[in-house]
């Protein structure tokens, strides 16, 4: 039951933040790919699902789609279409809930008049009292970035790729700068095809040990990669990231400088809500209260100075990363790897780069994330005295 629920939701979230059409969804077709079309009873289930997690306009079009197909009569027809107009005032549209529910007022269904008088009184308190039937969801600031690229023509100006020395002089690597200040960048081509399907193929075999797998209700599995098989593949990738961003990826067994790889799979609708990897227990602030819940490898190692996010995988739609402070959107594209700082060189948590993943509309998204500690880098990321440094 809970991987239904866990579909619906995502099939929401999809329908939400890419704003796809109402009869495509219905008729089994996203993004123009065609599946199996919702059925009546679908239709219902869905509704009922998508108004106890808030989707109010998708809840709308279900149920006005279901009262088309199904013929209802008398007292059923009146609670199920008062249902429709509850929806309409969830969304602020209370004169258009008024409007759906006024023609039973003479009917013997009792609840018809206090709830008129409720959508009447809210009506007149709404700052758009339209009465229109036919609504689309506005767009918050972050879903038009899960759409598309948000930044200005004069910020996009100031973003640029180069080849980038790295620690071994002949060894360059492909960068994009997908912001200034704070740096965000994105490295191509830092893995090749063959570690790829070794990374899946050392995931998959971890589907035997649950206590390595960790699920969530946003369609993400979290794998924890400990596997003594894949210690030769982790020190050549940390290897790689070492020489790329110049700080020490080591895996330690006490006051670790990064911790162990986490692969992540993304199913169909699945996303990461908007986190930050800073924590806020900086290394010159943790004490033993903090650190004693912690797994032994990682306690007195710090937070999480930055991170690294591999892609393993093309995303044929959706499933972009976003930054939503800095309106930076960054597409799933295989081999490449996003890296950030948490920390700005004052030792502040730099909550700019709190960031999320948009749902994946088509297909699943597969990354390796690499989180680096403050301890191993004291003397590879200098800190500045000054609160207003300029972050590299």
């Amino acid at each position: 039951m809970e991987d239904v629920n866990g579909a619906m939701t995502g099939l929401l979230h999809v329908w939400s933040v890419y704003q796809q059409d109402a009869d495509d969804v219905m008729a089994g077709i996203m993004f123009g790919m065609p599946s199996k079309p919702l059925s009546s009873e679908d239709m219902l289930i869905l509704a009922e699902h998508a108004r106890k997690f808030k989707f109010f306009v998708e809840e709308i079009a279900l149920r006005q789609e279901y009262l088309k197909r199904v013929q209802l009569e008398g007292k059923e027809r009146i609670k199920f279409i008062s249902k429709i107009a509850q929806a309409y005032h969830n969304i602020k549209m209370s004169k258009a809930a008024g409007k759906i529910l006024s023609p039973f007022l003479l009917t013997d269904y009792r609840l018809i008049k206090p709830r008129l008088i409720k959508y009447e009184t809210e009506a007149r308190h709404e700052i758009s009292s339209t009465d229109t039937l036919n609504i689309k969801r506005t767009l918050s600031g972050t879903e038009q970035l899960c759409q598309s690229e948000t930044k200005t023509s004069k910020e996009q100006s100031k973003l640029y790729c180069t080849l980038r020395r790295t620690e071994i002089p002949y060894y360059v690597v492909k960068e994009e700068v997908l912001h200034v200040r704070p740096r965000v960048l994105l490295f191509h081509d830092v893995i090749s095809d063959d570690d790829i399907r070794n990374l899946k193929k050392t995931t998959i075999q971890q589907l035997y040990s649950p206590s390595e797998i960790y699920f969530n209700d946003a369609g993400m599995t979290i794998y924890q990669l400990k596997d003594r098989k894949f210690k030769r593949l982790s020190d050549k990738l940390s290897r790689r990231m070492s020489r790329i961003t110049g700080l020490s990826n080591q895996l330690k067994p006490i006051q670790t400088d990064a911790e162990n790889f986490q692969v992540i799979h993304y199913g169909p609708g699945g996303r990461l809500p908007e986190i930050s990897d800073c924590r806020t227990e900086s290394l010159w602030t943790c004490t033993e209260h903090d650190q004693l819940p912690l797994a032994p490898y990682v306690r007195y190692s710090g937070d999480n100075i930055a991170t690294w996010i591999t892609f393993l995988n093309d995303v044929k739609e959706g499933g972009a990363t976003i930054m939503p402070a800095l309106k930076v959107r960054v597409p799933a594209v295989k081999g490449a790897a996003l890296f950030f700082y948490n920390y700005k060189r004052s030792g502040d948590c730099d909550l700019r780069t709190q960031y999320r993943t948009c749902p994946v509309a088509l297909g699943t998204r597969w990354d390796a994330v690499k989180l680096i500690k403050q301890g191993g880098q004291v003397f590879r990321r200098l800190c500045d005295t000054s609160m207003d440094s300029k972050d590299d």
